[in-house]
């Protein structure tokens, strides 16, 4: 593609959009079951495979994932083992280790590089430290270690690095006329500025919307910027000592009770400083008084912004309150040295890795440690999410999570739950035995008719939690099972079920070694369906994000992904013939009546391909835009010809005083005037 700038040449494709494919047609189409229908529509429209056979769809339905997931491991009697063998119990708390990829990048040694890893599945930004060849180079990579692209920055020294809520990178240099740039995933410049009063940044920490940076020197001033759209630099007040922060954590303003960005630094002497724009406040001990005996090297917030982990000097990990409120635990690792890093696993546990060594300490005390022997000395990045942690090596990336409650309330050994039992007879069905009547007739019997409606619901939810496929799929059908035995005059469980099993498909699809975006259920709920799509459209997967659109019944969505596709085809089109170019995008946008060729047209006038601007403007359903944009190709007499035709007055007008403007002398062109276009004609009057 020609928004790739560099890379493998097989990444530079732009796929052509088929039209959608039509539906299959059978004589079963009399079953009413969402599930059946589900299931059947995925069999027949991928060629009739059967149940057990494996789909090689890449984006368009349920892809059967690597045996790493689960999917064709385990035996039916063994299900619910096979889910629990990864679990691992922390008190009365259950999580579990998900190896997502193996990594498509060949050598790549991250102990020698700055890494930025995006939240909620997103990218990787990998680039040399400054003691390597080409260190002011950036390779961006998916979460599976597909190359996307490559690019440079005008000047060396590399600060730091993150990612804006939008997936844009923010890279931060040293020195330079400008020192902050914001870089679009394919290496466009979006935007840059320069941090006034500080002529070389000594340090820099990232967030979604924004960052704080230190000044290097003596006086230690610390600046902020909350908005990377409209940068405005703010400058905090430094504690009236300048010193050095052994750590420093940001408080973004919406993860803080007091609705202003506030940070935190660690002193050599043990106690926190509060900054921000009004008095620093030094904090010596919590307000349970715990004292703070030594400096703190690592602080990290938990994804709510509601807890501290940090760890001092002697190795002792403190959990906090981030307002200093109360402790709420502490854990002596017996370490010799700091940890390398610290973050948050979800909302409840904390992760410290040390070389080769990934040490997980819950809310209780409990810990249990994961080795890495292969890895080398600080080549593990951790990334926290909301629900999580991506750990990501040289070779892997996996995920460390809380095992969501529906999936510990189902596959959990012994359990008496509703949910565990419709399950249960959902097998019981499948083999043909009685215990599954037995079972629904208990529930329907126990006096409370929301039982059975709230198990299928969470064999529904239970589903979009697990990336185990098989048990996916046995939860699906154990919620397809207990629904028909559940009154639904609203309809309520029939919608939700065929709702859920489109996010189940939308999940499967993303998560895809090709695609590279290992979302949760919960990242997907936080991140919405639209956001994900732009996402995709981004990284220029066009198909997947039109098939999404079709089956969420996404039409603005819709519209947005074709247009962009037409925009990066043309892009990369170069010396191609621009009547089959033009051909060929008005064939595909058909599947969208009434679609805007206006940013079409102009990305192509920009691209200096005027005839297949002028041939895509004719399409062009408003007649506004129409002639706006045939007025900035220098095209008045079409443009008024036009204006004209759509009979708008004020359009017509509006021509007629900007060509006034233009053209003083009141000749639109050279030679014989147009009747539709004279003044005293029929159509002007």
């Amino acid at each position: 593609d020609g928004t790739r700038n560099g890379g493998p040449a097989e990444a530079a494709a732009v796929a052509p959009l088929p039209l959608p494919l039509p539906p299959p047609s059978s004589p079963l189409r009399c079953s009413t079951d969402p599930l059946f229908i589900h299931l059947f529509w995925a069999k027949h429209h991928f060629g009739g495979r059967s149940e057990g056979e494996s789909m090689d769809v890449k984006g368009h339905g349920f892809d059967q994932p690597d045996r790493k997931h689960g999917g064709e491991g385990a035996s039916q009697n063994g299900l619910k083992s096979s889910v629990r063998s990864g679990w691992i119990k922390m008190t009365n708390r259950f999580y579990e280790k998900i190896e997502l990829y193996d990594m498509q990048w060949d050598g790549l040694d991250l102990s020698k590089c700055h890494v930025a890893v995006a939240p909620f599945g997103g990218l990787i930004a990998i680039a040399p430290d400054g003691s390597e060849m080409g260190a002011n180079k950036v390779r961006i990579f998916t979460s599976a270690g597909r190359f996307l692209s490559e690019f440079r920055w005008p000047h060396k020294g590399l600060v730091g690095m993150g990612w804006t809520d939008s997936e844009h990178l923010v890279v931060v240099i040293a020195e330079g006329e400008n020192n902050v740039f914001v870089y679009s995933i394919h290496g466009e410049c979006l935007n840059s500025f320069l941090i006034p009063q500080c002529k070389v940044i000594a340090e820099c920490s990232i967030w979604g919307s924004g960052l704080v940076c230190r000044a290097a020197g003596t006086h230690c001033d610390f600046y902020a910027v909350q908005n990377f759209h409209r940068p405005r630099v703010t400058k905090l007040r430094s504690p009236s000592i300048p010193f050095k922060p052994s750590a420093m954590v940001p408080i973004p303003a919406n993860q803080n009770p007091h609705r202003k960005l506030e940070v935190l630094l660690a002193s050599p002497h043990g106690s926190i400083h509060i900054i921000s724009n009004s008095e620093p406040v030094e904090v010596k001990a919590t307000q349970d008084e715990r004292r703070f005996n030594e400096p703190f090297l690592k602080i990290a917030l938990s994804p709510s912004g509601r807890y501290l982990a940090a760890v001092n000097k002697t190795g002792t990990l403190t959990v906090m309150e981030s307002d200093f409120s109360a402790t709420i635990s502490e854990f002596i690792t017996k370490h010799s040295r700091p940890p390398l890093d610290v973050a948050w696993c979800g909302e409840d546990s904390v992760l410290l890795y040390w070389e080769q060594i990934l040490i997980m300490v819950g809310p209780f005390g409990a810990y249990v440690a994961f080795k890495y022997p292969q890895a080398k000395k600080n080549t593990l990045r951790l990334q926290t999410q909301e629900d999580g942690c991506i750990v990501l090596t040289s070779s892997q990336c996996e995920l460390l999570r809380k095992v969501p409650e529906p999936v510990v309330t189902i596959f959990k050994s012994k359990s008496k739950e509703p949910a565990s039992q419709v399950f249960a007879a959902s097998r019981a069905f499948e083999r043909s035995n009685i215990a599954a009547d037995l079972c629904i007739r208990q529930l329907k019997n126990s006096g409370k008719e929301d039982h059975l409606r709230d198990a299928v619901l969470t064999c529904l939810e239970a589903a979009l939690h697990c990336f185990h496929i098989e048990a996916q799929a046995a939860l699906l059908k154990a919620a397809s099972y207990g629904k028909l035995f559940c009154e639904d005059r609203d309809g309520y469980l029939r919608d939700t079920f065929v709702e859920r099993c489109k996010y189940v498909r939308v999940l499967h699809n993303v998560r895809q070694k090709n695609v590279g975006i290992p979302l949760t259920y919960s990242q997907f709920k936080a991140l919405g369906i639209e956001v994900l799509i732009e996402r995709l459209v981004h990284r220029h997967e066009h198909l997947l994000a039109l098939r999404i659109c079709e089956l969420m019944k996404l039409s603005t969505m819709k519209q947005k992904t074709l247009e962009h596709w037409a925009c990066a085809k043309i892009r990369s089109s170069g010396t191609e013939d621009y009547k089959k170019l033009g051909r060929e995008i008005i064939e595909k946008l058909k599947i969208c009546p009434g679609i805007s060729f206006g940013k079409i047209a102009e990305t192509a006038f920009n691209e200096g391909l005027k005839e297949l601007a002028t041939s895509l403007l004719e399409h062009e359903p408003k007649s506004k835009d129409q002639v706006n944009l045939l007025l900035n190709m220098d095209q008045e007499e079409r443009a008024l010809r036009k204006a004209v035709e759509s009979r708008d007055s004020d359009l017509i007008m509006s021509v007629l005083l900007y060509l006034l403007k233009r053209l003083p002398g009141g000749s639109v062109a050279e030679g014989p005037v147009d009747p539709e276009l004279d003044p005293d004609g029929a159509e002007l009057q």
